[in-house]
């Protein structure tokens, strides 16, 4: 890999591209997928050879020799086994004790969103079942994520890719309100300080009505986003495109 690993939180309205942006990361990639079935397809699209596999944790598998992805799939279908997130925590946990990750370039984590609503579920279903609060299910979610997110993916020595939805409501950012990932509890405003490279992906028009895909990197009056690597703002959504190139 030509270039230093980066840590990117990027986050979008549905559409805007961002699991198409995170498929661009230098391979073998590992996609720790929580985002329904079909939402895999930006990844699918770079092989033919697809295989599924079931690995030693019981997780579904989707790995492609020629595009050196793995799609590992952490999906719930009976939320009050909550196996997948059960089956997710081993993994994790292993990923970062074993240092599996060293035959990885990129690690990608989509989405936060689905992230936690397992997380969630599984509080509610297993570790916390019969709980009337259900604030205590929330709480038990974001510690997880915090602990995630914010903890043991830091230290990683590869491309960390976490992809994130908009919030709907705005924080006050340096005396501006303006939109952050979408997270649970106090991670909304936290979460961006774990990455050093924060992005907002979006989509707008050219002059002869085409889509541009695009990422915004730094921030404005509406949106959050920084860049240590000083990435271009807007930047097209792909990996090369992040990085000047060399006189």
């Amino acid at each position: 890999m030509a270039n230093s690993p980066i840590h990117v939180i990027v986050y979008g309205d549905p559409g805007a591209g961002k699991s198409t942006f995170a498929a661009t990361f230098p391979k073998p990639m590992r996609v720790w997928l929580f985002d329904a079935h079909g939402k895999d397809t930006p990844y699918l699209k770079w092989a033919t050879d697809w295989k599924e596999e079931v690995d030693h944790y019981g997780t579904t598998c989707m790995v492609s020799a020629t595009a050196a992805i793995t799609i590992e799939k952490f999906h719930d279908f009976d939320p009050e086994s909550s196996n997948g997130w059960h089956r997710f925590m081993r993994r994790r946990d292993a990923y970062a004790k074993t240092l599996e990750y060293q035959n990885d370039l990129t690690l990608v984590v989509d989405s936060i969103t689905f992230m936690e609503l397992a997380a969630r579920k599984y509080d509610q279903y297993v570790t916390n079942k019969g709980c009337k609060d259900p604030r205590k299910h929330f709480g038990a979610s974001t510690d997880a994520l915090e602990e995630t997110l914010m903890l043991k993916l830091m230290g990683l020595p590869i491309n960390v890719v976490t992809i994130a939805h908009i919030d709907t409501e705005r924080d006050d950012v340096h005396g501006s309100m303006i939109f952050n990932p979408s997270a649970p509890g106090r991670l909304k405003k936290r979460i961006p300080a774990a990455y050093g490279e924060f992005y907002h992906a979006y989509v707008t028009k050219d002059d002869e009505g085409q889509a541009m895909y695009l990422l915004q990197t730094r921030a404005d009056n509406r949106y959050n986003a920084s860049s240590q690597i000083e990435a271009p703002s807007p930047s097209w959504q792909s990996y090369d495109s992040l990085w000047p190139v060399p006189a």
